[in-house]
């Protein structure tokens, strides 16, 4: 009602503090209905309700992706059994709804999901990390939701992902496109790729989950320095799911320093139809 969240974060958050279907349609519609206390917060809570009601099933479609995936990963000197749980983890909540698998705010629709993906590609074209001339990696690309979106407006793109279900999905949703290529990964590094391959990598909520298991979110920070070119973009939407800014800052302050890059955007939130918080570095030499 503050106008601090998407109205498709604030119904994905209500659905996952509520235990049933009953209890989210009683907390919209019913007496526990919260107040507004002006008119811009009841505009807001009537575009909320509406929503719920355009989407009959999005408690359901919400709660089965979110049940799917692990969030209590645990940061083990060895992460590989933890990446190959979280990767069983996304083929489950692919197979039950490929769409909200990879964005709770979807609702499992597909255009939804395509809805917030384009506003994602708008946004990296403003930022300069698009471009007929520029090849991109894409990191935990899901069912390729990016590479559908921006395969016309980059001259390649390269998606990966640890999940062998989303990697099927994704070469699937991509096979007529000619300068799509989907690959699995072991979610460890960057490995099957040379230095200087790629001129911008992206990873939209990949990070978090490299979060949870042992070093890899700077390990892949690292390694994407060495695939990117010189003054390469590192495009990161999500660094972590702890909900400070700040901290993910401080972190993304001393890889920079550490592998050479510069921050250009530090930790806004440019999307409507998401709360992603958006992270721009360039590599500089």
């Amino acid at each position: 009602m503050e106008g601090r969240l998407s109205p498709a974060a604030a119904l994905v958050r209500i659905i996952l503090e509520t235990d049933t279907s009953a209890d989210f349609d009683a907390f919209l519609s019913g007496p526990t209905r919260p107040v507004a206390e002006s008119a811009p917060a009841a505009e807001r809570l009537n575009t909320l309700s509406d929503l719920a009601r355009q989407n009959a099933d999005s408690w359901n479609a919400v709660r089965a992706a979110a049940a799917a995936v692990p969030h209590d990963l645990a940061p083990l000197d060895d992460p590989r059994p933890e990446v190959a749980r979280l990767a069983a983890a996304f083929d489950r909540a692919a197979k039950s709804s490929p769409e909200a698998s990879v964005a709770l705010y979807s609702f499992g629709k597909a255009d939804r999901l395509d809805a917030a993906t384009e506003e994602v590609v708008a946004w990296l074209e403003v930022r300069g990390a698009t471009g007929a001339e520029r090849d991109v990696l894409d990191i935990g690309c899901g069912i390729g939701r990016l590479e559908c979106a921006l395969h016309q407006k980059v001259r390649s793109i390269v998606g990966i992902d640890i999940s062998p279900e989303m990697v099927r999905i994704a070469r699937e949703r991509c096979a007529e496109q000619r300068n799509v290529r989907i690959q699995l990964t072991s979610g460890m590094d960057l490995a099957q790729f040379p230095n200087a391959a790629f001129d911008c990598t992206v990873a939209l909520d990949a990070f978090p989950y490299l979060q949870m298991a042992s070093d890899l979110a700077e390990r892949h920070v690292a390694e994407a320095s060495r695939v990117l070119r010189p003054n390469g973009d590192l495009v990161i939407l999500n660094f972590s799911y702890r909900d400070s800014v700040e901290m993910d800052l401080a972190e993304l302050l001393r890889f920079a320093d550490r592998y050479g890059f510069r921050i250009r955007t530090n930790g806004i939130r440019p999307f409507r139809e998401w709360d992603g918080v958006a992270f721009h570095l360039s590599r500089f030499d």
